[in-house]
Protein backbone atom coordinates (compact mmCIF):
# COMPACT_ATOMS: atom_id res chain seq x y z
CA UNK A 1 0.00 0.00 0.00
CA UNK A 2 3.37 2.36 0.03
CA UNK A 3 5.07 4.18 -2.37
CA UNK A 4 8.13 1.89 -3.59
CA UNK A 5 10.65 3.77 -1.73
CA UNK A 6 9.18 6.24 0.24
CA UNK A 7 10.99 6.96 3.77
CA UNK A 8 8.82 5.88 6.99
CA UNK A 9 9.07 9.02 9.37
CA UNK A 10 6.73 8.58 12.56
CA UNK A 11 5.47 11.29 14.40
CA UNK A 12 6.06 9.01 17.88
CA UNK A 13 9.18 8.50 19.15
CA UNK A 14 8.86 4.59 20.06
CA UNK A 15 6.91 1.83 19.74
CA UNK A 16 3.76 1.60 22.54
CA UNK A 17 3.62 -2.14 21.69
CA UNK A 18 5.92 -4.58 20.50
CA UNK A 19 5.77 -6.39 17.34
CA UNK A 20 4.44 -9.63 18.95
CA UNK A 21 1.03 -7.72 19.20
CA UNK A 22 0.70 -8.29 15.57
CA UNK A 23 0.42 -12.32 15.36
CA UNK A 24 -2.96 -12.32 14.04
CA UNK A 25 -5.44 -14.81 14.40
CA UNK A 26 -3.38 -18.00 15.15
CA UNK A 27 -4.94 -21.15 14.13
CA UNK A 28 -3.43 -22.80 17.53
CA UNK A 29 -5.98 -20.33 19.53
CA UNK A 30 -3.24 -18.51 21.66
CA UNK A 31 -4.99 -15.27 21.54
CA UNK A 32 -8.36 -17.29 23.17
CA UNK A 33 -9.93 -16.76 26.10
CA UNK A 34 -9.37 -20.43 27.02
CA UNK A 35 -8.91 -23.24 24.92
CA UNK A 36 -11.70 -25.37 23.91
CA UNK A 37 -10.71 -28.93 24.98
CA UNK A 38 -13.04 -30.14 27.56
CA UNK A 39 -11.64 -31.40 30.96
CA UNK A 40 -7.67 -29.32 30.46
CA UNK A 41 -6.79 -26.85 32.81
CA UNK A 42 -6.39 -23.68 31.02
CA UNK A 43 -4.67 -20.76 31.84
CA UNK A 44 -5.25 -17.38 30.00
CA UNK A 45 -2.72 -15.82 28.07
CA UNK A 46 -2.24 -12.45 29.47
CA UNK A 47 -2.70 -12.75 33.00
CA UNK A 48 -1.53 -9.55 34.92
CA UNK A 49 1.98 -9.24 35.79
CA UNK A 50 2.27 -10.23 39.48
CA UNK A 51 -0.98 -12.04 39.31
CA UNK A 52 -0.56 -15.48 41.12
CA UNK A 53 -1.48 -18.33 38.87
CA UNK A 54 -4.70 -19.91 41.31
CA UNK A 55 -5.89 -16.48 40.20
CA UNK A 56 -6.02 -17.22 36.72
CA UNK A 57 -6.38 -21.23 36.25
CA UNK A 58 -10.05 -22.18 34.70
CA UNK A 59 -10.58 -26.08 35.06
CA UNK A 60 -12.94 -26.75 31.88
CA UNK A 61 -15.10 -29.87 32.56
CA UNK A 62 -17.44 -29.52 29.38
CA UNK A 63 -17.62 -27.94 26.24
CA UNK A 64 -20.03 -27.42 23.10
CA UNK A 65 -20.79 -24.99 20.02
CA UNK A 66 -23.82 -23.69 20.20
CA UNK A 67 -23.66 -21.76 17.07
CA UNK A 68 -21.14 -21.44 14.16
CA UNK A 69 -20.51 -18.91 10.95
CA UNK A 70 -17.96 -17.63 9.08
CA UNK A 71 -17.35 -14.63 11.72
CA UNK A 72 -17.84 -16.26 15.30
CA UNK A 73 -18.77 -19.13 16.89
CA UNK A 74 -20.93 -19.40 20.37
CA UNK A 75 -19.14 -21.65 22.73
CA UNK A 76 -21.07 -22.92 26.40
CA UNK A 77 -18.24 -23.80 29.04
CA UNK A 78 -19.11 -26.06 31.94
CA UNK A 79 -16.13 -24.68 34.49
CA UNK A 80 -14.46 -24.59 37.89
CA UNK A 81 -13.62 -21.38 38.47
CA UNK A 82 -10.21 -19.80 40.25
CA UNK A 83 -12.56 -19.74 43.48
CA UNK A 84 -13.14 -23.21 43.38
CA UNK A 85 -17.36 -22.71 42.18
CA UNK A 86 -18.91 -24.07 39.64
CA UNK A 87 -20.35 -22.18 36.62
CA UNK A 88 -21.43 -21.75 33.13
CA UNK A 89 -20.07 -19.36 30.60
CA UNK A 90 -21.28 -18.76 26.83
CA UNK A 91 -17.94 -17.16 25.43
CA UNK A 92 -18.04 -15.59 21.52
CA UNK A 93 -15.29 -16.18 20.11
CA UNK A 94 -14.27 -14.25 16.80
CA UNK A 95 -12.31 -15.85 14.19
CA UNK A 96 -11.25 -11.76 13.29
CA UNK A 97 -9.16 -9.69 14.94
CA UNK A 98 -10.75 -5.74 14.95
CA UNK A 99 -8.50 -3.12 13.37
CA UNK A 100 -9.06 0.53 14.02
CA UNK A 101 -7.25 3.66 11.75
CA UNK A 102 -7.06 6.97 12.85
CA UNK A 103 -5.91 9.05 10.00
CA UNK A 104 -4.52 12.29 10.93
CA UNK A 105 -3.75 15.22 9.13
CA UNK A 106 -0.64 18.17 9.77
CA UNK A 107 -3.95 20.21 10.59
CA UNK A 108 -5.26 18.20 12.69
CA UNK A 109 -8.13 17.01 11.70
CA UNK A 110 -8.94 13.23 11.08
CA UNK A 111 -11.83 11.50 8.96
CA UNK A 112 -14.91 9.45 9.98
CA UNK A 113 -17.05 6.96 8.46
CA UNK A 114 -20.77 6.63 8.38
CA UNK A 115 -22.96 3.61 8.25
CA UNK A 116 -26.25 1.93 9.29
CA UNK A 117 -25.27 -0.66 11.94
CA UNK A 118 -27.77 -3.36 12.06
CA UNK A 119 -26.42 -4.71 15.67
CA UNK A 120 -27.65 -1.52 17.19
CA UNK A 121 -30.14 -0.36 14.37
CA UNK A 122 -28.63 3.20 14.36
CA UNK A 123 -26.55 5.10 11.88
CA UNK A 124 -22.62 5.51 13.38
CA UNK A 125 -19.72 7.68 12.67
CA UNK A 126 -16.82 5.63 13.27
CA UNK A 127 -13.15 5.66 12.18
CA UNK A 128 -12.10 3.17 9.51
CA UNK A 129 -12.10 -0.32 10.94
CA UNK A 130 -12.32 -4.03 9.85
CA UNK A 131 -11.52 -7.62 10.91
CA UNK A 132 -8.15 -9.36 10.11
CA UNK A 133 -8.49 -12.54 8.51
CA UNK A 134 -7.09 -15.38 10.27
CA UNK A 135 -3.06 -15.41 9.57
CA UNK A 136 -3.58 -11.81 8.10
CA UNK A 137 -1.30 -9.13 9.16
CA UNK A 138 -3.27 -6.72 11.05
CA UNK A 139 -1.22 -3.73 9.80
CA UNK A 140 -1.50 -4.74 6.28
CA UNK A 141 -5.90 -4.81 7.44
CA UNK A 142 -5.29 -1.16 8.62
CA UNK A 143 -3.82 0.26 5.42
CA UNK A 144 -6.55 -2.22 3.53
CA UNK A 145 -8.96 -0.18 5.58
CA UNK A 146 -8.01 3.25 5.16
CA UNK A 147 -8.21 2.38 1.46
CA UNK A 148 -11.15 1.02 0.88
CA UNK A 149 -13.35 3.23 3.30
CA UNK A 150 -11.60 6.43 3.49
CA UNK A 151 -9.70 6.56 0.47
CA UNK A 152 -6.59 7.43 2.05
CA UNK A 153 -3.23 5.89 2.22
CA UNK A 154 -0.54 6.51 4.38
CA UNK A 155 3.15 6.46 4.35
CA UNK A 156 3.31 6.07 8.39
CA UNK A 157 1.28 3.85 10.66
CA UNK A 158 1.77 3.26 14.04
CA UNK A 159 0.16 1.38 16.41
CA UNK A 160 -1.25 3.06 19.46
CA UNK A 161 -3.54 0.72 21.15
CA UNK A 162 -4.32 -3.66 21.88
CA UNK A 163 -7.51 -3.89 23.71
CA UNK A 164 -9.90 -6.92 24.47
CA UNK A 165 -13.60 -5.00 23.79
CA UNK A 166 -15.61 -7.04 25.56
CA UNK A 167 -13.67 -9.69 27.82
CA UNK A 168 -16.66 -11.06 29.98
CA UNK A 169 -18.42 -12.33 27.01
CA UNK A 170 -16.22 -12.84 24.24
CA UNK A 171 -12.16 -12.76 23.07
CA UNK A 172 -12.35 -10.32 20.41
CA UNK A 173 -9.04 -8.55 20.46
CA UNK A 174 -8.56 -5.05 18.79
CA UNK A 175 -5.84 -2.92 17.28
CA UNK A 176 -5.54 0.34 16.88
CA UNK A 177 -3.42 2.58 14.89
CA UNK A 178 -2.63 5.81 13.68
CA UNK A 179 -2.19 6.81 10.07
CA UNK A 180 -0.37 10.17 8.83
CA UNK A 181 1.79 11.52 6.05
CA UNK A 182 -1.66 10.51 3.95
CA UNK A 183 -2.33 10.32 0.27
CA UNK A 184 -5.35 10.68 -1.99
CA UNK A 185 -5.53 6.27 -2.98
CA UNK A 186 -9.45 5.84 -3.64
CA UNK A 187 -9.54 2.04 -3.65
CA UNK A 188 -13.65 2.02 -2.51
CA UNK A 189 -14.00 -2.10 -2.58
CA UNK A 190 -17.22 -2.27 -0.08
CA UNK A 191 -19.34 -4.62 0.92
CA UNK A 192 -22.54 -5.30 -0.59
CA UNK A 193 -24.61 -4.11 2.31
CA UNK A 194 -22.16 -1.33 3.33
CA UNK A 195 -23.48 2.40 1.96
CA UNK A 196 -20.39 5.01 3.32
CA UNK A 197 -20.04 8.34 3.83
CA UNK A 198 -16.63 9.93 5.18
CA UNK A 199 -16.68 13.61 6.69
CA UNK A 200 -13.26 15.33 7.52
CA UNK A 201 -13.29 17.13 11.04
CA UNK A 202 -11.10 18.08 13.52
CA UNK A 203 -9.72 16.25 16.94
CA UNK A 204 -11.26 18.49 18.87
CA UNK A 205 -14.58 18.13 17.07
CA UNK A 206 -14.31 14.29 17.19
CA UNK A 207 -13.64 14.96 21.16
CA UNK A 208 -16.81 17.42 21.39
CA UNK A 209 -18.90 14.44 19.66
CA UNK A 210 -17.66 12.49 21.82
CA UNK A 211 -18.56 13.65 24.89
CA UNK A 212 -21.77 14.81 23.81
CA UNK A 213 -22.69 10.92 23.08
CA UNK A 214 -22.90 11.20 19.70
CA UNK A 215 -20.00 8.84 18.53
CA UNK A 216 -20.87 5.67 20.47
CA UNK A 217 -18.04 2.96 18.39
CA UNK A 218 -15.75 1.89 21.59
CA UNK A 219 -12.72 1.54 18.88
CA UNK A 220 -13.24 4.85 17.58
CA UNK A 221 -13.73 6.48 21.28
CA UNK A 222 -10.66 4.69 22.20
CA UNK A 223 -7.92 5.81 19.56
CA UNK A 224 -9.56 9.60 19.71
CA UNK A 225 -9.23 9.69 23.76
CA UNK A 226 -5.35 7.42 22.99
CA UNK A 227 -4.50 10.29 20.57
CA UNK A 228 -5.71 13.03 22.66
CA UNK A 229 -3.24 11.52 25.66
CA UNK A 230 -0.07 11.25 23.09
CA UNK A 231 -0.69 15.11 21.89
CA UNK A 232 -1.20 16.09 26.01
CA UNK A 233 1.90 14.79 27.01
CA UNK A 234 4.30 15.27 24.30
CA UNK A 235 4.20 11.50 22.90
CA UNK A 236 3.77 13.27 19.34
CA UNK A 237 6.01 15.62 17.35
CA UNK A 238 5.14 19.68 18.80
CA UNK A 239 3.78 20.79 15.38
CA UNK A 240 1.13 17.87 15.19
CA UNK A 241 0.78 17.93 18.64
CA UNK A 242 -0.13 21.54 18.88
CA UNK A 243 -2.30 20.92 16.12
CA UNK A 244 -4.64 18.30 17.81
CA UNK A 245 -4.77 20.45 21.20
CA UNK A 246 -5.88 23.72 19.72
CA UNK A 247 -9.29 24.46 20.34
CA UNK A 248 -11.91 25.38 17.94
Amino acid sequence: MLPNGEARQHHFGHWLYRSAHFGGNRGDGAHSACRSHPGRSVTGPTAPAGAPADETHWDIKNARTVYDNPWLRLREYQVTAPTGAAATYGLVQFKKAAVGVLPLEPDGSTYLVGQARFATGTYSWELPEGGVEPGSDPVATAHRELAEEAGLGARVLQQVLFFHTSNSVCDERAYGYVATELYPNPVFERDAVELLAVRRLHMQELLAEIDRGLITDSLTIMLALKVFHLAATGAIASALAEAILQCR
